[in-house]
């Protein structure tokens, strides 16, 4: 951890800070406004919470813009934590693959206007069905 937070201080200045926030609250926010009450100091839960929380309300936004933004040939079939299967005709596979990949990296504001200023990188494959695709 040592060497980690020596090449990534800022993650740990941030780790920190939210751990003041949660010291003085009693419950962490995320970018989108999403509350979470902790009942103890366990800083890691209260990190996690937030880390994990944003991340999920990336994806649920990400998921909006796929179901506008994608032809109606095109079902979005499964969503597990952070994988979405979609069904599409075979001769579209492709085209559709870069939409989705497109449209899943463009980046997302929080309540406060900003936009999320880590990359969102996608990876997205083709297969038969999900087993293949892992």
């Amino acid at each position: 951890m040592d060497k980690y937070f020596s090449v990534y201080s800022q993650v740990k200045c941030y780790i920190r800070q939210h751990q003041r926030k949660v010291e003085k609250r009693g419950y962490v926010v995320n970018m989108f406004g999403r509350r979470r009450r902790l009942t103890n100091s366990d800083y890691h839960k209260a990190f996690n919470a937030l880390i994990q929380s944003t991340a999920t309300d990336i994806c649920k936004i990400q998921m909006v813009r796929l179901y506008d933004g994608l032809p109606e040939t095109v079902k979005m079939v499964l969503q597990v934590h952070d994988e979405i299967l979609f069904e599409v005709v075979k001769e579209e596979a492709f085209a559709v693959l870069e939409q989705i990949v497109s449209i899943m990296e463009t980046p997302v504001s929080g309540l406060d206007g900003k936009e999320f200023s880590v990359p969102i990188k996608v990876e997205a494959k083709i297969a038969e069905n999900w087993a293949d695709a892992h």
